[in-house]
């Protein structure tokens, strides 16, 4: 069965048709298989939701809303004056209008169309000449903020744990230094996946930089267990590429033996 490709779009159809009562559910414009669908993944949303999504950095996230779509799902993000950071879905129980738009009052998040008020779990809170006791409450998506990002749970809220944040122990070591950005890019989040899983396109598109013709030579590694797929390959004796050498330049790299003709093994070399 077909998801809805926008339940935001179907549900505002639904108010301007009329059911704009203070119990009107959005997520009723799903129908309950559809609903299901979405939540399990199917054609129309091919994410796994039961899992922790980078939704930004620690920095971007303030006391300002911020509109994200992660895993087709629209949310918005903000932190509260109590602190830490939440994560709601980026609908107004009201009217429709996305959450975003509005602003953060001590611990609410107000909706810039008629003010209604949310707090931290979504439920409404005050309204200007409403009663908002019949109010249904936004979705609340459980957080994290660690290494220096800011994670999401879309799926199932009794599945989400801690626990199951995959460690990145180079964001948090000295030994480490790293950086990056935020790029858009207009495509399927699994041709990125296969980029970076198959590093042959390095010898063509990154020839001057990260590339070599040795990738393409050495036979490559691929294991998979339940919660992840690894691939690797080892390149003895090689001369590293361009932005290597550039990188390691002051450092001590070890001599290879004569047998490979002295040259310096990359994946040897260690900061000192």
């Amino acid at each position: 069965m077909a998801c809805p490709t926008d339940t935001i779009a179907a549900s505002t159809r639904a108010v301007a048709n009329g059911w704009t009562g203070a119990g009107y559910d959005h997520r009723h414009a799903c129908r309950p298989a559809q609903v299901a669908c979405c939540r399990s993944g199917c054609a129309a949303h091919p994410w796994p939701v039961n899992a922790w999504y980078v939704a930004a950095t620690a920095a971007e996230v303030t006391d300002k809303p911020l509109a994200r779509q992660i895993t087709g799902r629209r949310m918005v993000f903000f932190r509260p004056e109590s602190g830490g950071v939440v994560a709601l879905e980026d609908f107004c129980p009201h009217r429709g209008a996305p959450l975003s738009l509005g602003f953060v009052r001590g611990d609410t998040i107000v909706c810039g169309y008629h003010g209604l008020a949310l707090n931290c779990k979504g439920r409404p809170d005050n309204m200007p000449g409403q009663q908002v006791g019949k109010f249904p409450a936004a979705r609340n998506f459980p957080v994290i903020e660690r290494y220096g990002f800011v994670w999401v749970w879309p799926g199932d809220l009794e599945q989400a744990s801690a626990d199951k944040l995959h460690p990145l122990p180079w964001a948090e070591s000295g030994e480490w230094a790293y950086g990056g950005g935020l790029f858009h890019i207009a495509c399927d989040y699994r041709l990125m996946i296969d980029n970076l899983m198959d590093l042959t396109h390095e010898t063509y598109v990154h020839a001057s930089s990260i590339g070599q013709k040795e990738i393409d030579e050495a036979p490559v590694k691929t294991e998979v267990t339940p919660d992840e797929v690894v691939t690797s390959r080892t390149m003895d004796g090689v001369t590293a590429p361009p932005f290597w050498r550039m990188a390691l330049r002051g450092r001590v790299c070890p001599k290879m033996p004569s047998s490979t003709g002295g040259r310096n093994a990359a994946s040897a070399c260690r900061a000192m």
